[in-house]
């Protein structure tokens, strides 16, 4: 294969030819598939809009009085930096999708004569990276096809400890269209026949085993949903007591808190849900 023969940006095809070794053949080279949105965005896109919303009720409170004060206080500005790492950490955290999306573009995918090779921008600092996969039998772990035909090709797993177990984070080349046909050639050179897809249009080979989820996170994510709604429910009581209508600041900040929690509880509580759902499919 010629890299000239491929519709790359010469950034890519400088970072191939670094890495592809003199006593290999290249085989393949693709690409992820670039989307506007994705459900793996969700948890950290509602994190971080909670996060940017506190952090936005409690400035609008605290900045106003602080800068009326400053006459009197002029040390109360420093208080005001107390806000900027919250504030950085809160808009780092919104444009995750917008960062990820520019790492995928920058994303390459290799199959040589001897191994699979994922070359991928770092997150933040967009350094190159590289990560190999040595070509041996029975080192396709799972295949997942999207109706589009795009999907992933799983040939490993990261495995993290969090609150509700073992979470399984799926590596490989993720998000290539046509990923049957990434398949096929992987397989041909392995010498391994490609099984056909099961009903949910994935294939299982060698799945992670799916544990019961931490019923502590259920309990968690229904109490802040109780505590917060009784909370904004006595807050909108005592709002509707009032002779005069109150700032729309000050009821923001009176409602909007205990709904953060409402909404906090909720994304913990349909978590659990999630993988008890997965959890019962796998143990069926």
């Amino acid at each position: 294969m010629k890299l000239s023969d491929l519709d790359l940006d010469v950034r890519d095809r400088e970072w191939i030819e670094r890495v592809v070794q003199a006593d290999e053949e290249l085989l393949l080279v693709c690409k992820p598939q670039v989307s506007l949105w994705r459900r793996e965005y969700l948890p950290v896109t509602i994190f971080s809009v909670l996060w940017v919303a506190g952090i936005g009720c409690i400035s609008g409170v605290a900045v106003p009085q602080i800068l009326e004060q400053v006459s009197e206080r002029p040390a109360g500005l420093v208080v005001l930096l107390f806000f900027i790492p919250f504030w950085v950490i809160g808009l780092g955290l919104l444009s995750s999708p917008w960062r990820l999306r520019a790492v995928d573009r920058r994303t390459v995918y290799l199959l040589t004569s001897k191994r699979a090779v994922v070359l991928r921008p770092s997150e933040f600092r967009f350094r190159p990276t590289q990560k190999e996969y040595p070509l041996r039998q029975g080192m396709v772990k799972e295949v997942k096809e999207k109706r589009d035909g795009s999907g992933n090709l799983i040939l490993d797993y990261d495995v993290r400890h969090t609150k509700n177990g073992l979470h399984y984070v799926p590596k490989g080349f993720l998000h290539v269209p046509q990923v049957r046909r990434v398949e096929a050639a992987l397989r041909e050179l392995l010498g391994e026949p490609c099984s056909p897809p099961t009903e949910d249009g994935a294939k299982a080979e060698e799945a992670p085993e799916v544990e019961f989820p931490n019923i502590g996170t259920l309990l968690v994510g229904c109490f802040f949903m109780l505590v917060g709604g009784a909370k904004a429910y006595r807050a909108v009581e005592a709002l509707m007591q009032y002779n005069q209508s109150p700032d729309w600041l000050f009821t923001l900040f009176a409602v909007g808190w205990p709904l953060l929690f409402v909404c906090g509880g909720f994304c913990a509580a349909w978590r659990w849900v999630r993988e008890f759902i997965k959890y019962r499919k796998t143990h069926r």
